[in-house]
């Protein structure tokens, strides 16, 4: 496997697999999502301004030039009352269906490791929605743990 930072070229793959990832939310949770809105995000323009920041990292995994995933992190700013100042948030990683169970995501959370040490990061942070078990199952393998969770309700 091979990971290298995305292009442009790489944006109509993204938007497949983005929206595929995003429908399963609406799908599992559809009393909070609008799914002509999902389907109408400007997918494109929010990963090009992601691959033209400072402060944002766009990932591709593949296999003999074959496209396996993406993932998509951003430095943030948190709260100042945190022993660290700024996590690696983790926004998005995607897999392919043939690909999962592979250790692909787990080569990206790898990659993003690495790329948070190099700039002196100490803390990684990703949202997981309580429905997706292969994620959260990924994340605890890898040493992440539920610090709080957010509650919703519609009023």
């Amino acid at each position: 496997m091979k990971i290298r930072k995305a292009t442009k070229k790489d944006i109509p793959k993204i938007r497949r697999g983005l929206l595929e990832s995003w429908l399963s939310h609406v799908d599992n949770e559809p009393m909070y999502y609008n799914r002509d809105r999902v389907e109408k995000s400007d997918i494109d323009t929010y990963y090009t301004n992601a691959m033209d920041s400072v402060d944002s990292f766009v990932l591709i995994i593949e296999e003999n030039g074959k496209f396996i995933g993406f993932g998509k992190a951003d430095i943030q700013k948190i709260e100042p009352w945190y022993k660290e100042q700024k996590v690696l948030y983790i926004d998005d990683i995607y897999i392919e269906k043939e690909f999962r169970k592979k250790g692909c995501a787990k080569t990206l959370l790898q990659e993003f490791e690495k790329m948070a040490k190099t700039r002196d990061i100490k803390w990684i942070k990703a949202r997981v929605y309580s429905f997706n078990e292969p994620a959260k199952k990924l994340n605890a393998s890898f040493g992440f743990y539920p610090l709080y969770s957010e509650y919703f309700k519609i009023i």
